[in-house]
């Protein structure tokens, strides 16, 4: 055991050649000026041993210190480059993931793109008959098909190498021939689904005259008129073709919602008269008035261009209990119908209120008034939602939003304008009661209403 020495005082002390200076020197006159030594300046072994674990503590502390926070500095500058590292991982990572949504965004409108051009050969093939002549040919190189139809060959090459690329069409790589995919053999010559591309290419056209109206304060569309200029007017009496032979009269008609199913058996009894408001041309007034002789069926209509075709229409068809209006010259009488119908008209009008006035006025007490209508829904997030939306929305910004907003103080309902609550106050303005809504199986994408006129009226 060491012995440690010191003397008491003031002034220097020496030890172990450490000097007055040194920590331990200090100690010892600390124990001097305490009266921890004896007479012979000498402290005891524990005294000794403590003052020497006090001095290594402390340099150890003082050595743990410095290493604990050069650790923390390091451990800050690990956290600090983590941490960028991770900010430009995600950075990376979000451009990576942008990028590829943009390319799946691009490759979308591509497709769109295609099926935008497909359509329009689509046209092409269903004004010239081609499809059915594909149909009825079976498998048919281009020069063969040129032979048969009198076509020029290298056109329809082109055309048909189009539609096969559409999937469409078939190619058989042996014998360089082109037949219908199944399925679009029986589509392409339905007149309700290939009446869909005869509007085509004028429906873009009026899409596209979209940049002119919305520069307009005033926002005015294209009447219902103007679409006879093209083939609008007349692809959507193709496309109704069924719902006019059957899903009218075999369908809606026999709902019990229609006054109580019995509407079929009082066409049949004789005497009864009804309304079409807006009836185009003719094609469903001349299908009921077939099926229903004893009844007596006029058409109110404002479009010259319907009016002439609808009168043309009845002429060919032989009917003797049919008659067309023209509304603006014979208003519809007042109290001289039971029964009064619009089909796919009310959300086209520029005024829908007088319209449902006038089949008001027009029925006798009691009377009911029937709507078909394009089905809607109860709010814009739904009808995005909606597989369909795309499409009946291109169908309002070439058509229904047009003619909708013909008039400067139009309603402008366009397709899918005509909610329920819409059409319930229409209707209540105009003094109807008992509405009700109700869907029928037949015309699944279209909503019905009707609505009684009192007997107090």
């Amino acid at each position: 055991m060491s012995e440690v020495k010191g003397h008491q005082g003031g002034g220097s002390s020496s030890s172990d050649g450490n000097g007055g200076g040194s920590l331990l020197g200090l100690a010892r006159d600390t124990l001097g000026r305490f009266g921890l030594q004896d007479e012979n300046g000498e402290v005891s072994w524990w005294v000794s041993s403590a003052l020497q674990a006090t001095t290594v503590l402390f340099w150890f502390g003082v050595g743990s210190g410095l290493v604990l926070a050069r650790s923390k500095l390091r451990a800050s500058k690990t956290r600090a480059q983590r941490t960028a590292q991770d900010a430009q991982a995600k950075e990376t990572a979000a451009q990576e993931a942008s990028q590829e949504a943009a390319l799946a965004a691009a490759d979308q409108l591509y497709q769109t793109f295609g099926g935008m051009l497909t359509s329009a050969t689509l046209y092409v093939g269903d004004q010239l008959g081609l499809y059915e002549e594909l149909r009825l040919a079976g498998p048919i190189t281009s020069a063969q098909l040129a032979a048969r139809t009198g076509l020029h060959e290298r056109w329809l090459h082109e055309w048909l190498l189009q539609n096969a690329s559409a999937k469409i069409l078939r190619y058989d790589r042996k014998t360089c021939a082109f037949s219908m995919v199944p399925g679009y053999d029986i589509a392409l010559t339905d007149p309700n689904c290939a009446g869909m591309f005869q509007m085509g290419p004028a429906l873009v056209s009026r899409i596209a005259a979209l940049k002119h109206i919305m520069q307009d304060p005033a926002g005015l569309g294209e009447t219902y008129d103007g679409s006879f200029k093209d083939d609008i007017a007349m692809s959507i009496e193709r496309m109704h073709t069924s719902t006019f032979k059957t899903a009218i009269p075999d369908g809606l008609f026999m709902s019990h919602h229609v006054i109580d199913g019995n509407l079929p058996k009082l066409l049949g009894k004789g005497g009864m008269r009804v309304a079409e408001i807006g009836c185009g041309t003719a094609t469903g007034l001349v299908e009921l008035a077939r099926r229903f002789p004893q009844a007596e069926f006029h058409g109110f209509e404002l479009s010259s261009e319907a009016i002439s075709q609808a009168q043309n229409r009845i002429s060919r068809a032989r009917v003797k209990n049919a008659t067309i209006h023209d509304v603006r010259e014979t208003p519809i009488e007042a109290n001289s119908f039971d029964f009064c119908f619009c089909h796919d008209v009310v959300h086209d009008c520029a005024q829908p209120e007088p319209l449902i006035r006038d089949a008001f006025r027009g029925l006798r007490p009691g009377g009911t008034f029937l709507i078909v209508d394009i089905r809607t829904f109860s709010d814009d997030a739904d009808i995005v939602t909606d597989p369909a939306s795309a499409v009946r929305l291109g169908f309002s910004c070439g058509l229904c939003l047009h003619s909708s907003s013909s008039e400067k103080d139009g309603a402008r309902l366009g397709t899918l304008g005509l909610k329920d609550g819409v059409i319930s106050k229409y209707l209540s303005d105009a003094g109807f009661e008992n509405f009700q809504s109700f869907t029928c199986e037949a015309l699944p994408t279209n909503s019905c209403f009707t609505a009684r006129k009192p007997d107090s009226s």
